[in-house]
């Protein structure tokens, strides 16, 4: 498995490592029950700390597309019909936002308060932009 990361990048390590393991699974370049590098090979693989893969694992496990075995480690899961075909630039989003949502419910900021900061930001950048054409 070849993961290039940008050292330099603003994105931080485990991000760009699940970017790149979604988009191989979408693309089809792994596929289904197929097994990924441990945490420890693919970290010296690519020469980062074993506790940023684990994390980027961990990430990947929760929004389902890998598993974890005792004896095979990290699985691509199968992924359910919509997640395939969902298109690359919604995936992107999610990721982006997840650890804002996080962060949100952490601090227990409900569902519709998120939804109506979201609603104001976008009502905002239109505004913005009216004579811009989006």
């Amino acid at each position: 498995m070849f993961i290039q990361l940008d050292m330099e990048s603003q994105t931080p390590l485990y991000q760009q490592i699940i970017k790149q393991i979604v988009e191989g699974i979408l693309s089809g370049g792994l596929q289904t029950g197929e097994s990924l590098p441990s945490v420890r090979r693919l970290a010296s693989d690519i020469g980062i700390n074993i506790h940023t893969v684990s994390k980027s694992y961990k990430v990947l496990q929760q929004q389902g597309y890998i598993r974890m075995h005792r004896r095979k480690g990290a699985v691509i899961a199968e992924l359910i019909p919509e997640r395939k075909s969902e298109p690359q630039h919604i995936v992107q989003l999610k990721e982006m936002l997840h650890p804002i949502v996080v962060w949100s419910v952490r601090r227990e900021i409900s569902s519709a308060q998120i939804n109506l900061v979201v609603a104001e930001l976008i009502q905002s950048i239109h505004n913005d932009t009216e004579g811009d054409h989006l």
